[in-house]
């Protein structure tokens, strides 16, 4: 087991950030996961192999299944975005590797529709968290500078997404519209969500509840 001490160091290799993921013998604690992710410092020689683009649509890449994960490198052509989703009880940490990404994010309503909340812009090094039942969308503004690039790790791993199609959106006047379009976009931001638990500890924890 490593130390909480040597953990919080950078993990400077992809194979050091899966090894110690694998070290949960199952589905990754969230707080473990996301402070992982922040302490990766990729190395684009060792990712290259997984990125390839599409013109249909962003791809998705896989990288590694884990006892309880996978790890995903994700390529968005200018213009491409998902569709609005959900991780349908998956945690899902996100570096971004290259390029900004844009995340819109909604919250459900008691009747199952939806309202669009800020959208957000993420540039390198960002480390975006979200759970389960978070919705959103994600993808590379047409006008960016570059393509998108972004390291996914879900836990346990994804066996489906739940989508929300646009019409559950709920619209808002066009007076509305203008006064809050400014509110709703926020700055890019670094990591999105900091957690401070060391993995080493998270995956202790974790071990210790299964007995």
């Amino acid at each position: 087991m490593v130390s909480d001490k040597r953990t919080l160091k950078a993990i400077c290799t992809l194979k050091r950030l899966l090894d110690l993921l694998d070290q949960a013998g199952g589905p990754v604690p969230p707080p473990g996961l996301f402070a992982a992710l922040e302490r990766y410092k990729p190395n684009r020689d060792e990712l290259a192999k997984y990125q390839a683009f599409s013109r249909g649509g962003y791809r998705r890449n896989l990288i590694h299944t884990g006892p309880g994960y996978q790890a995903w490198l994700l390529c968005w052509k200018r213009g491409q975005f998902s569709p609005i989703h959900d991780h349908s009880g998956s945690a899902c940490g996100v570096r971004i590797i290259q390029g900004v990404a844009a995340e819109t994010v909604f919250r459900k309503r008691r009747d199952g529709r939806l309202v669009r909340g800020k959208t957000f812009t993420h540039s390198v090094g960002t480390v975006i968290a979200s759970v389960d039942q978070d919705v959103h969308t994600m993808g590379c503004m047409a006008d960016a500078a570059e393509d998108l690039v972004s390291l996914h790790i879900y836990s346990p791993a994804l066996t489906g997404m739940k989508f929300y199609p646009e019409e559950l959106v709920v619209k808002v006047s066009p007076s509305r519209s203008r006064q809050s379009a400014l509110a709703s976009i926020a700055p890019v931001r670094g990591v999105s969500k900091r957690v401070k638990r060391p993995l080493a500890a998270s995956i202790r924890a974790s071990k210790a509840r299964r007995g």
